[in-house]
């Protein structure tokens, strides 16, 4: 019996099918969609052609569809699917409960029993909400675990059957052929396959109802572009993304109405991750209108609110590279910024594997964003200057910290806070997948990192939109009076008015004091 998605999401079949057409993010791991005429079941994000709705059924977790005779798709795996947050209830608590502990060996008796309830009611409440018990749900969890493992590790097929839960080779064995209708060997080698075969590209557009000045969005990331990660030309945005499942590039263009997005490249497209970026990059999720309604209150930024609505804080591509070009961006120019994280990629040599269709570097960096220098820098990067460059990656935490930056070009203070910072990070003792609330007493502790740099990164990348740098220059001159400067009491004082949108209020002054710096000169 196959048991429809809205039994948790509340949403109709007619929802669903919505969801699925617009592939939206936010639905991804929700529900499942199978395919009667495949027999394969996908998650919504899936890049497949959509099939006939007449042949599609929604089901509400992986185990439920796979209890109703499907098989997961290899192109969107749906084991990879995020896992909803936890609901309160029984079923939800088991749910979790399943995440944290399926891989241990345990069964339905010791799940109820670390629930408090008997196996029996356990079961009549998984199946009444997902239609499939207990041990269908564990299975699952397992199974999803040892793909994972199968697709991005060495490990010897012993090491991932026990690692998954399963009491044997043999046990795992017969659970991988029935769930994939393959054996775990030929799953690994398919997913090796994948990484170099082209996947087919995908293009989607995120839509936003408010003003959105894409303009000076696409404007911001072009004055700070890096040569070699990352180009802006013609309006659009290039990066080069890379997974253990595959490597491409991500095309990004700014228009009134939201952005559009190009997805290619080798094996599996990671949708779902690529979609978070884009939306942290662009912001494109703020409620504009209700922002500018509360700033343009105050005389003070209520003529920038009134001559471009709908400023966005400019987001970043990966909080570990933020954090490291806004120590490298401390106390220079932009250009002097992009330099030097371009002179960083080399000294790492983090190169993106060569790909024909490889988007080419053309001009812009960023670093530091938002300090004196940072708006007020009249510098344009030449969009053909680099043409013919590849793109690569940002390098990973313990690349930074092995690195040798001795000819890197900054204070060797400033050189061991990078790669404390580094360390830190590759150690697992700075983990920015933690809730932004927790990121400063994870981050103020580290040498050469002070509050500017942490309420900055809080901005950008942790999105945050009361974050509140009080002591950047730009503020305490713009906040200032007779031509001295605001003290930083006196600016938090200030900025009151502007909760719970003071990194809103930040991006106004930084640009109003960039517009007056043009007018001078």
């Amino acid at each position: 019996m196959e048991f429809s998605a809205h039994h948790r999401l509340q949403l109709s079949p007619e929802q669903c099918e919505q969801a699925r057409r617009s592939r939206d993010p936010r639905f991804d791991g929700r529900f499942f969609v199978a395919v009667l005429s495949t027999g394969i079941y996908c998650r919504p994000v899936c890049p497949a052609p959509l099939a006939d709705p007449a042949n599609q059924r929604f089901h509400a977790t992986a185990a439920s569809a796979e209890a109703a005779g499907y098989r997961p798709c290899l192109r969107c795996r749906p084991e990879r699917a995020p896992v909803p947050a936890s609901e309160t209830d029984l079923a939800g608590r088991a749910l979790a409960r399943i995440e944290q502990t399926a891989t241990d060996g345990g069964g339905v008796e010791q799940l109820a029993a670390d629930l408090g309830v008997s196996s029996r009611h356990l079961r009549r409440v998984l199946e009444a909400r997902f239609g499939v018990g207990p041990q269908a749900l564990i299975a699952n969890h397992r199974l999803r675990v040892a793909k994972r493992l199968l697709d991005d590790t060495d490990a010897s097929m012993t090491a991932v059957a026990l690692a998954a839960g399963f009491a044997s080779v043999r046990t795992f064995n017969a659970a991988v052929a029935r769930c994939w209708q393959r054996n775990p060997t030929d799953l690994r080698h398919l997913a090796r396959h994948r990484r170099w075969e082209q996947a087919p590209a995908v293009r989607l557009r995120l839509n936003t109802d408010g003003p959105f000045a894409h303009i000076a969005l696409a404007d911001f990331f072009a004055r700070r572009a890096v040569p070699g990660l990352e180009q802006v030309a013609d309006g659009r945005l290039h990066r080069r993304w890379q997974t253990a499942a595959g490597s491409g590039q991500v095309s990004i263009g700014f228009e009134a109405g939201g952005v559009d997005l190009e997805l290619s490249g080798q094996g599996t497209l990671p949708l779902t991750d690529l979609l978070r970026r884009v939306r942290v990059l662009t912001d494109i999720s703020a409620d504009s209108r209700t922002i500018d309604s509360a700033l343009a209150r105050d005389p003070l930024l209520q003529p920038g609110v009134v001559a471009l609505p709908g400023r966005r804080v400019p987001g970043m591509w990966d909080p570990f590279e933020g954090a490291v070009r806004a120590i490298l961006g401390q106390q220079v120019s932009v250009a002097a910024a992009r330099t030097l994280t371009a002179r960083l990629l080399r000294l790492c040599e983090v190169t993106a594997p060569k790909h024909p269709s490889s988007c080419v570097d053309g001009n812009v960096p960023d670093a530091s964003a938002g300090s004196t220098s940072s708006d007020t820098s009249k510098a344009r990067v030449d969009p053909n200057s680099t043409r013919n460059a590849e793109l690569r990656t940002f390098p990973e935490p313990d690349v930074v910290a092995a690195a040798d930056l001795t000819n890197l070009g900054i204070p060797a203070a400033r050189r061991r806070a990078l790669q404390h910072l580094a360390a830190s990070c590759a150690a697992g003792e700075v983990n920015f997948d933690a809730p932004v609330e927790h990121w400063r007493d994870m981050l103020l502790g580290l040498p050469g990192v002070g509050p500017w740099t942490v309420e900055y990164l809080c901005m950008r990348a942790g999105r945050d939109p009361d974050a509140f740098p009080a002591g950047d220059l730009v503020l305490r001159t713009r906040l200032g009076c007779g031509g001295r400067l605001a003290s930083e009491r006196a600016v938090r004082e200030r900025a009151q008015a502007w909760r719970p949108w003071r990194a809103y209020a930040v991006l106004q002054l930084w640009a109003a004091q960039a517009s007056s710096a043009v007018t001078r000169n």
